[in-house]
């Protein structure tokens, strides 16, 4: 929600009374925030999926864990597996544009939507851009078809980002190559005794 400022008066013996500004939270949404929220609280899930994974993993194995954010702590006779699990949950998630096509299945995409059907196997490759425009133009409330022009904006904006993602993590094959490296890779994360 958008906040705004609160003037609060003081009152002590030495100075009197002074002024103190405070923000609080309005009723009205705060269109920026919300946006901002979705994404960084999007990279938060995954960063506690990763977690659960490799905490998951040492239980099943009797370990003794203590986590302090992405550190994972445990004993010595436990130590050198850390590494291993905590790669193949990256592995085993998948390519990346697989959890945002996942996340706009689970979300966006109604359940008696075509978009549903036509997707749901394919999560593994890029949305083409006209489908992406159609399926976000359909979420429009009629309560607000007055403001389509700001809506087509954020469509606009919103398939031109995916598509940027699309071309950042699935140009010239990179997440096979990045996988290749986290398959065969040799203990390259800091272990500690």
């Amino acid at each position: 929600m958008s906040t705004m400022g609160v003037n609060i008066w003081l009152y002590d013996r030495m100075r009197k009374k002074r002024r103190v500004t405070d923000r609080l939270s309005s009723s009205k949404r705060d269109l920026q925030k919300t946006e901002v929220s979705t994404f960084v609280n999007f990279i938060h899930q995954k960063d506690a999926y990763i977690a659960i994974q490799v905490v998951e993993s040492l239980l099943s194995q009797r370990a003794p864990i203590y986590t302090v954010h992405d550190n994972f702590i445990t004993t010595s006779p436990y130590v050198r597996i850390v590494p291993d699990i905590y790669t193949n949950v990256f592995i085993n998630m998948g390519h990346p544009i697989k959890i945002i096509n996942d996340f706009i299945n689970q979300n966006l995409i109604d359940p008696s939507s075509p978009f549903k059907s036509k997707y749901y196997h394919m999560l593994e490759y890029p949305i083409p851009s006209d489908d992406l425009t159609d399926l976000m133009n359909s979420l429009l409330p009629e309560s607000l078809s007055k403001e389509k022009k700001i809506w087509d904006k954020k469509v606009s904006e919103f398939v031109k980002y995916y598509n940027n993602y699309v071309y950042a993590v699935c140009s010239n094959n990179k997440w096979n190559k990045f996988k290749t490296l986290l398959e065969n890779r040799s203990h390259n994360y800091s272990v500690h005794y």
